[in-house]
């Protein structure tokens, strides 16, 4: 996949092309049509891991990025109106840390702000295999879409909060990477190291699809929903 920055000169965006170029990927582009927006619940290095992400994926299908200001985690939801204003919006994909919150809180969360908004939540898909993932056919007037809600965490790691840094410390502990990991999360630990280190482990997951697959699976299975059609059934959980 590529990505197209909504705000070019954001932070988001500046991170993202800063660490394709030391990595060596190829993700931005600055043109081509789109009709799906990933938005970044909490800034970096989720947006960095986004772009590895796209980049195994490959394929040509471009979809649109942002991080919101001034809001974080699903809070980010209450700017969905915004971003279904253009009428080729059919897929929102919305990737958040869940921190020190249960799963089901934040879901109930997720899906209490577009219903703020009369946004419709007509269908609800839930994965057995991925209790970090949802699938939300939704409507708001005449307008259909599905917002795909991926959260970052890892149950296998031991940690005060969940986030995007559980993936990335799983990497150095399955990899047998000689970095102290002894923290109590994996928020500090990824902040303890320089870039260089950092680097290293985004490498390892850029150059190795065996890791890649096997770290980050919540968030392929929920961006592999981007090449389906939405679906046109009866209603099945209805507000």
């Amino acid at each position: 996949m590529k990505l197209y920055p909504l705000s070019p000169t954001s932070g988001t965006a500046i991170n993202i092309q800063k660490f394709s170029k030391k990595l060596g990927i190829d993700v931005i582009t600055q043109s081509g049509n789109f009709n799906t927006i990933v938005i970044i619940g909490n800034g970096t290095p989720d947006d960095i891991v986004f772009a590895i992400i796209c980049h195994h994926l490959n394929g040509t299908k471009v979809v649109a990025i942002d991080k919101p200001a001034k809001k974080t985690g699903v809070a980010v939801l209450d700017f969905l109106q915004s971003y279904l204003d253009s009428a080729k919006i059919k897929k929102l994909v919305v990737l958040v840390d869940q921190e020190d919150k249960k799963l089901n809180d934040i879901f109930r969360d997720a899906e209490r702000r577009p219903r703020k908004l009369n946004v419709k939540i007509e269908e609800k898909e839930e994965m057995k295999e991925e209790s970090r993932l949802k699938i939300y056919t939704c409507k708001l007037g005449n307008k259909r879409f599905e917002l795909i809600l991926i959260i970052n965490g890892c149950d296998d790691i031991k940690t005060e909060t969940h986030s995007i840094e559980d993936h990335l410390l799983k990497v150095v502990i399955e990899e047998g990477l000689d970095y102290n990991t002894d923290y109590k999360n994996s928020k500090d630990f990824w902040n303890s190291l320089n870039e260089t280190q950092q680097l290293e482990i985004l490498r390892k997951i850029k150059d190795s699809k065996k890791i890649f697959e096997a770290v980050f699976r919540q968030q392929i299975k929920g961006c592999k929903k981007l090449e389906k059609e939405i679906k046109r059934r009866k209603c099945s959980n209805p507000q």
